[in-house]
């Protein structure tokens, strides 16, 4: 992609994909036909900083317990409402979606029913359930859906939100209400998948990622996948071929506190994903300070194989970048 200009609004970057065929992985096989999936990738900075409210008083180890201090550190970015008696267990602490990216989320998720497939302790379920009409949590683990319960009346949405104990594979094979979207943030190995080159969608086994977008997939045709920042986007593309979408957007999201760098992605499938080429101007209110004026790097790794385009195959298709600041 050498002779791709990208600005700061709008790039266009011509390539295609040459995908891989098996049965139900991300490739086993190569296929004698040709597939291909548009990637529309876009970049979103946003304030991942609150403030520590003013009342708050200093903990004491006792209270800390066996909290990592970098990350008790960023409680309030966790959870703005840490201090009125937020639950987390020791895997939520580095598994949560900080408060700035689930509300986020939910803007883009404004529907009227959506499931999140992986509860945890609320964190996604509590800002979709500000904006959706029902929204459906889904965990194995009762303890992690009675602290969502918790957390979720804390921020005053319990009562938009059906909390079901069941492996969320199960639960859609039987479930036979509406279903908007879905919304998928599975554990990614804990701090340690970092220290890989780039994260394979068939590296973590439990709970296995392909196994659970199928099912998702049985219940709606919008699927969200929330993932580490150096993904191999060459096997998304490959899931969203297997199961029928033409194009997929791949969000970038940086934060810019302390300086701006990219966190995560998030993966949209969606029979709409290929309207979105025009670029698209969000504005969101953040808690903590204002945007900076900077915006995200062009390019960012963060490893070797770190959001890696597929290598030019056959047909060419047209991929959109985008670049939206969030402030």
């Amino acid at each position: 992609l050498s002779s791709v200009n990208v600005h700061a609004h709008g790039a266009v970057g011509i390539f295609g994909l040459r995908f891989l065929h098996g049965d139900g992985e991300c490739g086993e096989t190569e296929g004698n036909t040709e597939a291909l999936c548009a990637l529309l990738v876009s970049e979103t900075a946003l304030v991942h900083y609150t403030p520590r409210p003013k009342n708050a008083g200093a903990r004491s180890l006792a209270e800390q317990g066996d909290v990592d201090e970098k990350y008790w550190k960023r409680r309030y970015n966790y959870f703005a409402r840490f201090d009125e008696g937020v639950r987390m267990d020791p895997g939520a602490w580095f598994e949560v979606t900080p408060e700035s990216v689930a509300r986020h989320l939910a803007d883009r998720l404004c529907h009227e029913v959506v499931v999140d497939g992986t509860c945890g302790v609320g964190g996604n379920a509590i800002q979709f359930a500000m904006n959706c009409r029902q929204v459906i949590a889904v965990d194995t683990d009762a303890q992690r859906l009675s602290d969502a319960r918790h957390n979720a009346g804390i921020y005053g949405v319990a009562s938009r939100i059906r909390f079901v104990h069941d492996d969320f594979a199960h639960f859609a094979e039987t479930y036979e209400g509406q279903v908007d979207a879905v919304f998928l943030s599975p554990p990614w190995g804990g701090p340690g998948h970092l220290d890989c080159p780039h994260f394979s969608l068939r590296d973590v086994e439990v709970p296995d990622i392909v196994r659970l977008f199928a099912a998702a997939c049985k219940l709606s045709r919008r699927v969200v996948l929330y993932l580490p920042r150096h993904t191999d986007l060459h096997e998304v593309g490959i899931l969203a071929q297997q199961h029928g979408f033409p194009a997929v957007e791949v969000e970038k999201v940086f934060f810019q506190h302390p300086t701006p760098h990219l966190k995560l992605v998030v993966v949209y499938f969606s029979p709409e994903v290929l309207q979105l080429g025009i670029p698209r101007s969000v504005t969101q209110k953040t808690v903590g300070r204002p945007s900076a004026s900077v915006s995200p790097p062009a390019k960012v790794l963060a490893g070797a194989r770190d959001l890696l385009s597929p290598a030019l195959a056959g047909i060419l298709l047209r991929a959109v970048y985008c670049r939206e600041e969030v402030s």
